[in-house]
C-alpha cells in the first residue's frame, strides 16, 4: 500500500458494525500519500448507509467528490 500515492479520503461510519474507525483511519500510516492529501471524516450511520443512505447521497458525497475533483485539478 506504500505505493498508493493519490489523495485519499477515510470515511468512519459512527455506527459502523463491520469496520472499527481505528481499521479506517490506520490506513492513512500504511499508504505513501502525503499527510496533507489524507482527509479523515466520521459520519452518522452504519456501514451500508455510507453508501445508499439519502442523507449521505445528497451531503457527503456531493462534497467527497468536490474534494477529489479539487485534488485532480492540482
Amino acid at each position: 500500500m506504500r505505493d498508493i500515492g493519490c489523495p485519499v479520503y477515510l470515511l468512519e461510519g459512527e455506527a459502523d458494525e463491520i469496520t472499527s474507525k481505528e481499521q479506517v483511519f490506520a490506513a492513512e500510516h500504511l499508504v505513501g500519500t502525503p499527510k496533507a492529501e489524507i482527509a479523515k471524516a466520521i459520519a452518522p450511520g452504519g456501514h451500508v448507509g455510507l453508501f445508499i443512505g439519502e442523507n449521505m447521497l445528497r451531503g457527503r458525497w456531493p462534497e467527497i467528490a468536490r474534494w477529489m475533483l479539487q485534488r485532480a485539478a492540482a
